[in-house]
């Protein structure tokens, strides 16, 4: 039996960097950005529509290092600055969406 990679999410990174999430159910959609990817000092966290979310970003250890919770917004700058290189995950909790970005962080 041949297994397909086909999900109904799609994932993918686009020529200028960002990443880029969508999200579909029966009666919406939410699309994540989240930019640049790599990031070095300030990671923007972008929405298409004003969202309730919980943002986790977690580094390779499953070490929570950012839990932000926004209300009615479209944006989230995180400070990544203090965190060393390395390949991190950014969890998008809310009503309409829940998924994983890869973030790369390099200084």
């Amino acid at each position: 039996m041949h297994s397909s990679d086909e999900n109904p999410s799609k994932e993918n990174t686009k020529n200028n960097n960002i990443a880029e999430f969508v999200h579909s159910k029966l009666e919406s959609a939410v699309i994540v950005h989240a930019y640049p990817n790599p990031v070095s000092d300030q990671l923007t966290v972008e929405f298409d529509t004003p969202v309730t979310v919980t943002i986790l970003l977690m580094n390779a250890s499953n070490n929570y290092l950012v839990e932000e919770k926004i209300s009615n917004k479209k944006t989230l700058t995180i400070d990544a600055s203090n965190f060393t290189t390395g390949i991190y995950s950014l969890h998008v909790i809310g009503e309409k969406i829940n998924t994983v970005l890869r973030i790369g962080i390099v200084k």
